[in-house]
């Protein structure tokens, strides 16, 4: 079996690096509903065309995205106002 490096992933597409988003795609044709992820850098354009069905059927899927801060000041024990 033959498997790629992160790295050796990351270098087939122009523009991806470690720090590129990680963008999740379903598509909208009910006899597919074909989800996935692709990394991307952030200035490209959004897919359209299914890679299961190869139909123009493709969306960003946008949810909640948790982040955390990793400085001086922000402590996830930290309550607010205190």
């Amino acid at each position: 079996m033959f498997i790629l490096t992160e790295d050796e992933i990351l270098a087939t597409e122009p523009g991806v690096d470690r720090m590129s988003p990680k963008y999740i795609y379903a598509c909208d044709n009910e006899d597919c509903n074909h989800r996935f992820e692709k990394t991307q850098p952030i200035t490209a354009k959004p897919l359209k065309r299914c890679p299961k069905c190869k139909k123009n059927s493709l969306y960003r899927v946008i949810g909640a995205v948790g982040i955390q801060f990793n400085c001086g000041g922000f402590y996830v024990t930290d309550k607010g106002g205190e």
